[in-house]
């Protein structure tokens, strides 16, 4: 039934694709099979979304990443045995959870409801992180790592954290402040933000040559430029960045202003996640 729900989806038969999709769910949770179920749920979600059900959407996604949770290392596992598994197809159910509650945030002006789905958008990326990390590594070192750490709202006065998140069509910036967070919206889809990188990353490997700043500029214009103005009003002076995708694979320290080089202008650090670095300064 899950599957023709799928089909009827697909065909712009909502209706039908709902119908079969709910019931879909509710045989899963009646023979108790997680497997099936958070795909249902989360197959919901997406068809609630394009209804227009937008808090209805985002809990199925939270319901299916919570069944997700306890079921995600035998998926792995299933994964690494050479059965199609689940390491990386599941990485949209993070990512366009975090896309709803961003469309959510910016359909009101009400503070604490903005601030409060900026924060879930960021913790379901987090949440994404640390499986993939728990996966890497097969064992549950992470999350008895992560039970040690103080929470990423504590940090100090200088420091801002930046999650650039890429989507088709857009680039968020996600940024903890002092303040608090901040978001900001960048009209570069993941394709453009992805080929520039690639560009920047061959060329920045010439050594004897500077063919890479025009595409370094271009970066710092697109994930630094829009951060400017809060970064300067807050005085901070450190930057924890946790990239995303084929961020990861740039020295993001060599990004450049027109002027100097990012490193130049803030103590940099990156991190795969926030939740499993511990952000306390030392104490000296």
């Amino acid at each position: 039934m899950g599957y023709l729900g799928h089909l009827y989806e697909t065909s712009f038969r909502m209706d039908e694709a709902l119908q079969l999709t709910r019931r879909a769910l509710f045989a899963a949770q009646s023979v108790d099979a997680p497997e099936s179920l958070y795909r249902w749920q989360w197959q919901l979600g997406r068809q609630l979304s394009q209804v227009g059900q937008l808090d209805q959407a985002i809990a199925s996604y939270r319901q299916a990443t919570l069944t997700l949770q306890p079921i995600r290392a035998e998926l792995t596992q299933a994964s690494s045995d050479g059965v199609v598994g689940e390491q990386d197809t599941v990485k949209p159910l993070f990512f366009e959870l975090a896309d709803l509650l961003l469309q959510r945030a910016s359909l009101t002006d009400e503070v604490n409801a903005v601030d409060g789905d900026l924060r879930a958008a960021r913790d379901a990326i987090e949440a994404y992180k640390t499986a993939e990390l728990r996966d890497y590594f097969k064992d549950e070192c992470v999350d008895a790592v992560r039970s040690r750490l103080t929470t990423f709202d504590r940090l100090s006065a200088d420091t801002a954290v930046v999650y650039p998140i890429m989507f088709n069509s857009r680039l968020e910036l996600l940024m903890s402040l002092p303040s608090g967070l901040k978001r900001i919206s960048v009209p570069v889809s993941a394709n453009q933000l992805t080929q520039e990188i690639r560009a920047f990353r061959r060329l920045v490997e010439k050594r004897t040559t500077r063919e890479y700043l025009p595409h370094a500029q271009q970066l710092y214009d697109w994930l630094i430029r829009p951060l400017e103005p809060d970064l300067s009003h807050q005085n901070i002076s450190t930057l924890v960045i946790v990239p995303d995708s084929a961020l990861r694979t740039i020295p993001l320290a060599a990004l450049h202003d027109g002027t100097s080089f990012l490193v130049s202008k803030f103590a940099l650090a990156m991190t795969p996640g926030l939740t499993l670095t511990d952000p306390r300064p030392l104490n000296r």
